[in-house]
């Protein structure tokens, strides 16, 4: 499960932020002008703050959204059959395990004879892809009727083009997190040589 918390660049951008907005609020000024153009850097300083906090915010539900989306299949129900007792019924999963192909796929336990089973249904989408590859390559060596083949092809290329909206969806959602990340990055640098130049007395605003 996703939790909800900063990066650790985020928490040092905040402790930064927080110092530069306490080191302004009580500075002494050489001017009207410096105080003024002070209180312009505090309300940059705090809006900065709130706009990390509100990216943050929406990457956690970014992420969560997700993980949701990619682990739906552990939240529903399947029909199957046990393959022990042949009992058959509708089930939530119990766990996930690759099976024999190496696809991860949803476990179950029998609520007849408790027999533990895994379902030979990836819970990844393109798993699922590759396994249905694998299923029409079986029905061409069995030669089975072209309209069967052509169905099944047409499956397999809707659960691709979901698939590829899916991916750039996702992709545009990590560059959007990507791009705030490099943008916490930057504020860091830029406030870190602020402080520097505070604490060797380079701060031509203030009296000393």
């Amino acid at each position: 499960m996703i939790e909800k918390e900063f990066s650790k660049e985020e928490k040092e951008l905040f402790s930064l932020l927080d110092w530069a907005v306490d080191y302004l609020e009580h500075g002494r000024f050489k001017n009207k002008e410096d105080k003024e153009n002070a209180k312009i850097s505090i309300k940059m300083f705090k809006d900065t703050r709130v706009l990390i906090i509100k990216c943050a915010d929406k990457r956690f539900e970014d992420l969560k959204r997700i993980e949701e989306e990619n682990n739906d299949h552990l939240h529903e129900y399947h029909d199957v059959t046990c393959p022990k007792c042949k009992f058959f019924t509708s089930l939530l999963p119990s766990g996930k395990k690759k099976n024999k192909m190496g696809y991860m796929c949803p476990t179950f336990e029998c609520p007849k004879c408790y027999n533990d089973f895994i379902a030979d249904e990836p819970l990844d989408a393109h798993d699922m892809v590759a396994m249905c590859e694998e299923m029409l390559k079986i029905l061409y060596k069995s030669k089975a009727p072209q309209d069967q083949v052509q169905a099944f092809k047409g499956h397999i290329a809707a659960l691709k083009l979901a698939n590829q909206n899916l991916d750039e969806e996702h992709a545009e959602i990590y560059k959007q997190h990507a791009d705030i990340a490099e943008l916490v990055r930057l504020n860091i640098a830029e406030l870190s040589v602020y402080k520097q130049q505070v604490l060797d007395n380079q701060n031509p605003g203030f009296l000393n």
